[in-house]
């Protein structure tokens, strides 16, 4: 586009005389351009460097706006792979704590039985609780 005669271009309405088949033209103030049958395509000639520059503008514009569209799934991907991880880490001790009942229901009649499942909870839960960085000691 930057190599086509400097516009603005427009089309003549009027009719030029001399050739029935070409009486419309596109110019730019200095020059003819070129001739057309009919002015809707003196028209469309004149003002197509502009609708393709128009074009080009959006056609950038939105490949920006896609970019920013892109880092913002790939953020929310990220967040939410984290959730997940988070979520089997936290059902995987919701399993084990129901693992440890199960076991003191089993030795609930004996008398050291709930002791011990007090300590195996607790014990349990220091090795599992999260530390300043956010992971729990069995993850270090």
């Amino acid at each position: 586009m930057d190599a086509a005669t400097p516009g603005p271009w427009y089309a003549e309405q009027e009719e030029w005389p001399g050739n029935e088949n070409l009486q419309y033209w596109v110019g730019n103030h200095a020059d003819g351009l070129g001739a057309f049958v009919r002015y809707e395509d003196a028209y469309l000639a004149a003002k197509s460097i502009e609708w393709l520059r128009w074009q080009q503008g959006e056609i950038e514009r939105l490949r920006a706006e896609l970019e920013q569209v892109k880092a913002e799934r790939d953020k929310y991907q990220k967040a939410l792979h984290e959730e997940q991880r988070e979520s089997v880490r936290l059902s995987e001790i919701l399993d084990r704590i129901g693992n440890i009942c199960i076991e003191h229901e089993n030795a609930k009649h004996q008398p050291i039985g709930t002791v011990r499942m007090i300590q195996k909870l607790a014990a349990y839960a220091e090795d599992h609780t999260p530390t300043e960085r956010g992971d729990s000691q069995d993850e270090r």
